[in-house]
């Protein structure tokens, strides 16, 4: 960076393709192609390197090489094509002699990366044997090794074209492939498929961040035969476990997911890399895997669709609208809805339960306020108020005219227009009415003139108005008669709380101890409602 004033080709060069001690560029024209020689040259050497190991494809550019400094056999002159060094020496077959030879296959690119691949997984099963290093491996991967060894030196007949076909002010397409096995993956099955998945799409961005300000790609597809790897990447990432959604988030980082397709088995060019080939294998596919399958050549729309394969009879039908006909016969019109709106009471959120309140009686009730001898029957009713926003409903027995509430203050009260209710408002407006006045104290008159009663009455001769505590009125009816199968103990019934049960020896539970407001009571329970088993 210190030098990038001096020499700025150089330096932007060596920024750009520079990786460990390796340098790979391309230029133009000849007159910048001697122009970064120089600055290449004196830039290594202010800093105490000396450049070798040079290799060019141009004839004219050689004269400013020195020979000693070439490596011409990396690159073909004539066609322009980069090549694959292959030293191999005939020698022992160890553990020790066959690393050193796989060590020599000279790839950088990966331009042959089935055969290296082939060759990895052959050193994974050697080490799995855990053989000393001048030890001969078992017949079975000796085999194997001594017909890889063969087959190596057609390897050096193998060259793929330098230049990409990539030329100033046109525009390209990236494209890309996943594959996995159990023995690797290039980049249980669906999770190494998505481990290439992942893999691919690190490769894609190092791509774009390398290739990104000198190619304009304009469109990037990635491609996997996993249903279940695209299923994962399309969908959000909370639905998954922990191990596929770290891994699907890489890949969202890297692309998104509406670039990935689904390609067959059989077309996968990625298939036989995540194999590995050995190299005759390989040299006879390489168009596969190198130049990418045919119909990438054509348009986008004319690339295979999986569902024109297995939906076609149903595309067919659905293109010539004869399955979708008779639906048009009908021409429905919008209506209301049979069901009005829902209260106020029943949308508004955060109030606290009884603010908004129903009220009915039911009734009357024959009932002994004791048990002593002479006490005669009176009438009573039930009383129920109900929630109009939670329906929670509350019991009294109205058995004299106290005003004492246990479910907290009420704003607004519903109910028919029986006289003991228009009596109750005529008196509470009375009440409000005086404490309003000049004679009452502030505050006691602002403390309840902040909790007063506002009270609704359902519109005459409209009992439906009322439903929602008139079928609480009939539930409540059927349950008591269920219960008491008498009316006299209805005082003692309601606010019943049960705190234990007593089982039999058979284990069936006949004795319940009750509390009630008088005290607690231990009653058989025939006339209970049934209980659950513990």
């Amino acid at each position: 960076m210190e030098e990038s004033r001096t020499y700025p080709l150089a330096s932007e060069v060596i920024l750009r393709g520079m990786h460990i001690d390796d340098l790979v560029t391309s230029i133009s024209d000849l007159n910048t192609a001697r122009y970064l020689d120089h600055q290449l040259v004196d830039l290594f050497e202010s800093c105490g390197f000396n450049l070798v190991k040079w290799c060019v494809n141009s004839k004219e550019l050689l004269d400013y090489i020195p020979k000693e400094k070439l490596v011409p056999e990396v690159v073909n002159f004539e066609t322009d094509c980069l090549k694959v060094l292959v030293n191999i020496q005939n020698c022992e077959c160890t553990k020790r002699n066959i690393l050193s030879t796989i060590s020599r296959i000279f790839d950088p690119l990966g331009l042959v990366a089935p055969v290296t691949l082939y060759a990895k997984l052959l050193v994974k099963k050697l080490w799995s044997l855990h053989l000393n290093w001048d030890e001969c491996p078992p017949p079975s991967l000796l085999e194997q090794w001594s017909h890889f060894q063969l087959e190596l030196p057609l390897i050096d007949n193998f060259s793929v074209p330098r230049h990409i076909g990539y030329f100033r002010n046109s525009t390209s397409m990236a494209l890309g492939f996943a594959d996995a096995c159990e023995s690797s993956y290039c980049c249980s099955i669906p999770r190494l498929k998505l481990c290439a998945a992942v893999l691919l799409a690190k490769l894609f961005k190092f791509l774009l961040d390398a290739l990104g300000a000198r190619i304009h790609i304009e469109e990037i597809y990635a491609f996997s035969d996993s249903m279940v790897v695209l299923h994962w990447i399309h969908a959000s990432l909370h639905r998954w476990k922990t191990f596929v959604a770290n891994r699907v988030s890489k890949i969202h980082n890297c692309l998104p997911s509406n670039v990935w397709l689904h390609v067959e088995g059989k077309d996968n060019p990625a298939d036989g890399l995540s194999r590995g080939m050995i190299p005759s294998v390989s040299m006879k596919n390489r168009n596969s895997w190198l130049m990418g399958l045919s119909w990438l050549t054509l348009d986008r729309e004319k690339w295979p669709i999986r569902q024109r394969v297995y939906f076609r009879n149903d595309i067919t039908a659905l293109e010539r609208g004869k399955s979708c006909s008779h639906q048009f016969l009908f021409k429905p019109k919008p209506s209301n809805p049979l069901m009005a709106n829902l209260s106020s009471a029943r949308v508004v959120s955060q109030v606290k339960p009884f603010i908004e309140t129903g009220s009915d009686f039911a009734g009357p009730y024959h009932i002994t306020l004791s048990r002593n001898h002479g006490v005669k029957m009176q009438k009573a009713y039930i009383c129920l108020f109900i929630c109009l926003t939670t329906k929670c409903l509350h019991l009294e027995l109205a058995s004299d005219l106290s005003t004492l509430t246990r479910r907290g203050p009420i704003k607004v009260l519903h109910s028919d227009c029986a006289t003991n209710y228009v009596g109750a408002k005529a008196q509470l407006d009375e009440f409000y009415t005086f404490i309003a006045s000049s004679e009452y104290t502030t505050a006691l008159k602002d403390e309840l003139l902040k909790n007063r009663i506002e009270w609704r009455f359902n519109t005459p001769s409209a009992p439906h108005m009322g439903g929602i505590w008139e079928s609480n009125i009939r539930s409540v009816k059927k349950h008591l008669h269920k219960v008491l199968g008498v009316e006299r103990d209805l005082h003692k019934v309601l606010g019943v709380k049960c705190y234990q049960v007593y089982p039999g020896s058979d284990g069936i539970i006949r004795t319940a101890l009750v509390k009630i407001k008088s005290g607690c009571y231990k009653r058989p329970v025939i006339k209970l409602c049934p209980l659950p088993k513990q």
